[in-house]
């Protein structure tokens, strides 16, 4: 039983489209049964498992042997026709079946239905007959004819096998290579056997001959095949040496696809004929340098290598004179540790037959790998080059210095000097200098036989060693002064360069210092003491010199002993009693001078001065002994207006603007002295208020500043004030520190405050009502030119719709399409984009009460105006303007309940009906009482039912409340509590579908 799978499945569905086609054809046979009779048109055998064509056979003919091998494992044969036949008879081997009605005619019957025929070997006589009509009616043609399905005729035939004598042999100008049958060649009679020498993987025939052996005359890879034919039908003749290959021959033969009968062992036995060559080297460098304990030597091939397929090479390298192996690698580069003369060699060799395994470094020698290769007389094909690329590697080593003194201070010369560390190496034919360098660019100043060197100048100096060949390195080329050491290091092999030698690059370093704490001047040799302290400084007067590494401080002294009293990184100092003081330089390096010996109020400037080389100790300092003399006394003015900080130094101009700052708590103030704080304006610091608190309105931006002011009354009269004439400074120069008599003291710089001011000013429209015509209508706003843009601010122009000012776009201008009918503005905004992004708008969502609320102006935090009334449109539907717009002379926003009712009624009509409906407004508002300190009673009256908003907004624009309402006909109540509201003026709005009513509402 044959399992249903999914052929069997398309099989059954293709047979019943067959029956339903024959159906068709019965259905329609009476009227096509005088047409013409159809014919056979050929027999084939069909495969069970696709129900195709076996096209390896194509149609049978009379006669025809069908090799059973071209079979495949189940099949069929079926009766092709052409033209009009209904059904077919079909006999084989004289056995009939039933008449087949159905297309496809096979046997056996229903032969697409899994019924395989599979006849087998044998020969058979087919008889069919081909009728115009089913059942066998009608006889149109029919065939016989005979065939016979029969074994391969080619099977006995085989060339057999061979096995190569050697698998690889080694070329020396020519080179014998041979192959063993293996005793599996079968030969028929008539048949004969020759052996075939072909050349590369295209199987090139380059011979041929009786036996499996050839002499060939070039290396290569070479293969060696039995080919068992029969002359009568394969013409060797036909062979062209170095041309026909043997897949063309194979080609020709049965097993290649061919229709000759013959073998070839197409495998056979390869041979590889080999030529390897090492080839030369060249050394990249003939002396190697073995710096910091290595040195790179190479090489370079001279492009003479042979590699033979199969092949590999290393590179080997061996030390001494006996060829000692002691590294292999992949690329003629190796780096070695010790002293003596290297090989590289090149190693051109097979895997598969020279295991370097076999290696031991350091014992194995290049001489024992050539002995066992062909040119040394070994067996293994394979090529050394035993000359190879030579090198002799030294290591000069400059070794180490120590500084004798790290630093040395100065005294119109000095002489510096290192000690060797005993690490140098100086190898046979070279020498060894001690150069001297000055500086961090290391230009050589000098050059001698030991470490030792006077200077002339303070600086950074350095004393290395240079071992060197004066054979390579001629140091002539050292120009003092010019040249550097960095210079002769590039030119070495450390450095990058060629030359083999060794310089200490870091050397010992020393210092020769000249430091000098130059001198000071005074700001003010006589001070007083006020509150109990007085403040005295010095000014540099720009003639110290502080060498690389050294720090300086300034000190303070007291007294003709110079007793240290305080220091520090500036020239100022605060003091506390009476009496002489002196402000000192002291410049000293922290490594040798340790600042830490000092005892405020014990140690002196004297001790310090013994310390260092100019008071004849052995530090290496400068202290300016003399320095700036200051004498203490008491003020007979001890007063101190202190200092004051602003709470905001940036304030936001909202009709007036609040300025504050904060006392520091540092005034000092005498019995009968006053305190008042002074308001200037500008940079000139005119006097525009004063006042008892550090607390002013203004009414104006610009720049502001508060001071402090510590004056007694009874002489300074604060009548001579003249604001906003008389200035700080003309107070400043009354007293005493600004070069007057007075006592008195004024915090010049007190707290200095930015008031901005940006006003968006007024734009009006050019026209109130719009006309939307062909679907887009123009906004234009005309600004009257008042708004105020303070530096940095930028203007923007918002365009918003509806009572709620939803906000739908935003321009540079003031010029707008719109393509819906309503109410709209644009809006001036005034604004600084580093404190107001504009991308937190999202249009048609965003409103302009949103952004007002964000304002100072709309009792937020940032400094921007917006022009929340802005200037109004109604946009209105074209019919509207034709029929009512002569109705509308000057219209404004007040006309808008009455506009919007009648586009609401919709239709067209008269003037004296529109005079109705200007007439009879639909909401009616009464607010009671006002002014309003707690409830406020709302009265509504309406003629219908509708949805109202009620807001209650500021001056600015501002909603600070707002209810959505469902007024009834007639009177609607309700009570709203202001009693959060701040006193004053307030905007009261409702709003219905058709009507907008408005009045002015105040707050006490």
């Amino acid at each position: 039983m044959r399992a249903f799978t999914s052929i069997g499945l398309n099989k059954t569905l293709v047979a019943i489209s067959r029956v339903l086609t024959l159906s068709l054809a019965i259905f329609l046979f009476s009227g096509n049964a005088i047409s013409q009779c159809g014919h056979i048109s050929s027999i084939k055998i069909y495969d069970q498992n696709t129900d195709q064509e076996v096209s390896e056979i194509g149609p049978i003919t009379n006669g025809m042997d069908i090799e059973l091998s071209d079979l495949p494992s189940d099949y069929y044969l079926t009766v092709e026709t052409e033209g009009n036949i209904e059904s077919v008879k079909i006999w084989l081997n004289g056995e009939d079946q039933n008449i087949e009605n159905i297309v496809p005619y096979t046997w056996p019957n229903g032969a697409q239905y899994f019924n395989s025929w599979n006849g087998g070997l044998g020969s058979y006589e087919l008889k069919a007959k081909a009728y115009k009509q089913n059942y066998g009616n009608w006889l149109c043609d029919q065939w016989e004819i005979q065939f016979n399905i029969v074994e391969n005729n080619c099977v006995e035939i085989s060339a057999g096998t061979l096995t190569s004598d050697q698998q690889e042999v080694c070329f020396d100008g020519s080179a014998m290579i041979s192959a063993t049958p293996n005793g599996d060649i079968n030969i028929p009679d008539g048949y004969s056997s020759v052996y075939v020498l072909t050349q590369g993987e295209g199987l090139v025939i380059v011979g041929a001959g009786a036996s499996p052996e050839f002499t060939v005359e070039e290396p290569g890879n070479y293969t060696i095949h039995t080919l068992v034919y029969d002359p009568a039908t394969l013409d060797l003749g036909i062979v062209v040496p170095g041309q026909t290959t043997g897949f063309d021959v194979y080609g020709l033969i049965v097993p290649g696809g061919g229709e000759i009968c013959a073998s070839l062992d197409v495998a056979g036995a390869p041979i590889q004929v080999s030529s390897p060559d090492a080839g030369t080297l060249s050394a990249n460098n003939m002396d190697g340098c073995l710096i910091g304990g290595s040195a790179t030597i190479s090489a370079t091939p001279n492009g003479d290598i042979q590699i033979p397929e199969g092949y590999s090479s290393v590179y080997v390298l061996t030390q001494g004179e006996g060829l000692v192996i002691v590294g292999a690698g992949a690329d003629p580069e190796f780096t070695v540790e010790e002293e003596g003369v290297y090989t590289i060699h090149t190693l051109v060799y097979n895997p598969a037959t020279l295991d370097l395994g076999i290696v031991v470094p350091g014992v194995t020698t290049g001489f024992d790998v050539y002995g066992l290769i062909v040119p040394g007389g070994g067996d293994i094909c394979a090529s050394l080059d035993v000359a190879g690329a030579s090198f002799d590697v030294t290591a000069p080593d400059a070794g180490t210095l120590t500084s004798d003194q790290q630093e040395i201070c100065f005294d119109g010369s000095a002489t510096i000097s290192a000690t060797p560390n005993g690490d140098i190496n100086v190898p046979d034919g070279y020498s060894s200098v001690y150069v001297l360098t000055q500086g961090e660019g290391l230009v050589i100043v000098g050059a001698g036989a030991s470490p030792e060197f006077t200077v002339e100048e303070p600086g950074n100096y350095t004393i290395h060693t240079l071992v060197y060949d004066p054979a390579t390195l001629d140091l002539g080329i050292v120009v003092p002064g010019q040249t550097t050491g960095f210079d002769v290091y590039g030119l070495i092999v450390p450095g990058g360069g060629e030359i083999c030698a060794s310089l200490d690059v870091a050397g010992a370093p020393i210092q020769v210092s000249s430091p000098d704490a130059g001198t000071l001047s005074a700001n003010n040799i006589d001070g007083c003491l006020i509150g109990g302290s007085a403040t005295i400084s010095a000014t540099p007067n720009g003639d110290s010199q502080i060498p690389e590494g050294y720090s300086s401080v300034y000190v303070l002294t007291q007294g003709e002993g110079l007793v240290i009293v305080g220091a520090g990184a500036d020239p100022e100092f605060t003091v506390e009693e009476e009496g002489m003081y002196t402000i000192h330089t002291l410049v000293y390096n922290p490594a040798t001078l340790d600042l830490g010996i000092v005892v405020p109020g014990v140690t002196t400037g004297f001790d310090v001065y013994g310390l260092i080389v100019p008071g004849g100790g052995e530090i290496c300092a400068s202290l300016d002994v003399p320095g700036a003399e200051f004498n203490i006394e008491e003020c007979p003015c001890a007063v101190d207006a202190g200092t004051v900080e602003a709470d905001q130094s940036e304030v936001c101009l909202y009709n007036e603007a609040a300025l504050s700052a904060t006392p520091a708590g540092d005034a000092i103030v005498p019995a009968g002295y006053s305190v008042i704080y002074v308001l200037t304006q500008g940079s000139d610091l005119v006097i525009v208020n004063a006042g008892a608190d550090p607390e002013f309105s203004v009414d104006g931006p610009g720049i502001y500043t508060i001071h402090t002011l510590v004056y007694d009354p009874a002489t300074l009269d604060l009548g001579i004030v003249v604001p906003g004439q008389t200035t700080g400074f003309d107070v400043f120069s009354l007293i005493t520190a600004g070069g007057g008599d007075i006592c008195a003291a004024l915090d010049v710089a007190g707290a200095q405050f930015i008031v901005q001011g940006p006003d968006a000013g007024d734009i009006n429209p050019d026209n109130f009502l719009v006309c939307l015509d062909y679907g887009s209508a123009s906004l234009n706003g005309i600004p009257q030119n008042n708004a105020v843009v303070p530096n940095g601010y930028e203007v923007v122009y918002v365009l918003t719709r509806g009572w709620g000012l939803t906000i739908v776009n935003a321009g540079a201008t003031p010029n707008f399409e719109v393509s819906n009918t309503g109410l709209y503005r644009i809006h001036t905004l005034v604004y600084d984009p580093s404190t107001l992004d504009l991308g937190i708008v999202d249009l048609g969502v965003t409103t302009g009460f949103d952004v007002n609320g964000l304002l100072v102006q709309g009792g937020g935090e940032v400094c921007a105006s917006l022009d929340v009334l802005g200037a109004a449109f109604y946009v209105a539907p074209n019919w509207f303007c034709e029929f009512f717009g002569s109705f509308f002379r000057s219209p404004s926003i007040n006309d808008i309940a009455t506009i919007e009712k009648m586009i609401v009624d919709g239709s067209p009509s008269s003037t004296s009906s529109a005079e109705d409906v200007k007439g009879n407004g639909g909401l009616e508002l009464v607010a009671f009482p006002n002014p309003v300190n707690d409830i406020l009673n709302v009265s509504l009256s309406s003629a219908s039912i509708d949805q109202v908003q009620l807001m209650i907004s500021d001056m600015t624009g501002r909603i600070v409340h707002q209810d959505l309402l469902t007024v009834q006909i007639g009177q609607n109540n309700l009570r709203i509590d202001v009693n959060d509201l701040a006193k004053g003026a307030y905007n009261l709005r409702i709003n219905s579908n058709t009507d907008l009513k408005s009045l002015v509402l105040i707050v006490e």
